[in-house]
């Protein structure tokens, strides 16, 4: 499959928005929030994108945000795949 193939071609690292382009003919908008939205039906949360990144130790909501974007990457290429 292309996503097989892509994953392979740059040894480990796949944009899962550009699987999606090539499995569907469509561009999803809003990046990774909008491919979640229309692949797996669910918004991702974006609220703590633009906070302070830099402060250590991160607060508990970017833990989870930083967490949460992980998550959806492996659901969404789950989900691509299938």
């Amino acid at each position: 499959s292309y996503a097989l193939r892509a994953f392979h071609e740059v040894r480990g690292v796949v944009d899962v928005g550009a699987v999606h382009s090539q499995l569907t003919g469509q561009r999803a908008p809003g990046g990774l929030a909008g491919l979640c939205k229309v692949v797996l039906g669910k918004p991702l949360d974006k609220s703590v994108t633009c906070s302070n990144w830099e402060a250590r130790p991160l607060c508990e909501r970017q833990v989870l945000y930083a967490s949460n974007d992980a998550h959806c990457c492996v659901r969404l290429w789950d989900a691509l795949c299938a």
